[in-house]
């Protein structure tokens, strides 16, 4: 039987950062689902308890569902504005420690990768919707929810992915 690919933690919190780089919450919002399934070590201390909760994560989970429909009205304001920016660069960085040092990585490289994928991440995804729409006349709506799968779908898998080793 073969055996499944296996990557190295940073790459899982490269993964967060760039899935938080498209949808602010979504890493987040996963990791805690992952803590509450147990595919994800956040250990025992207060913070990891409390990203395990059940609170944390309808909470998180809401953030989500309001992020998913806040990036489609009018109103929204651009994630490469400094405050959306340094907002994603700083929580994939957060992301990026929680998810691998759950991985058995280290903390820190997880928060230079994850703060790193998420300001990319940030830049290629709002300038590349933006270019798809102009390019070939697709409404900024059906990009923007082929995003929010995308995006989904990387935080999953960065989340609760098979532990390295």
């Amino acid at each position: 039987m073969a055996r499944p690919i296996q990557f190295h933690p940073i790459m899982y919190a490269a993964g967060a950062g760039i899935a938080t780089g498209m949808r602010s919450m979504s890493a987040l919002a996963a990791a805690s689902s992952a803590a509450r399934r147990g595919r994800l070590d956040v250990g025992e201390n207060w913070p990891g308890r409390l990203l395990r909760s059940r609170g944390a994560s309808i909470a998180l989970g809401l953030a989500v569902a309001g992020e998913l429909v806040g990036d489609k009205l009018p109103i929204a304001p651009s994630r490469l504005e400094p405050g959306p920016l340094v907002g994603r660069t700083v929580l994939g960085g957060i992301v990026g420690a929680i998810v691998c040092r759950g991985r058995g990585g280290s903390p820190v490289a997880g928060i230079l990768a994850g703060s790193a994928a998420a300001y990319f991440s940030t830049q290629a995804s709002g300038r590349g919707r933006a270019g798809i729409v102009e390019r070939t006349g697709v409404p900024d709506l059906v990009i923007a929810v082929i995003e929010d799968g995308l995006a989904l779908t990387i935080a999953y898998f960065a989340t609760h992915g098979r532990n390295n080793g």
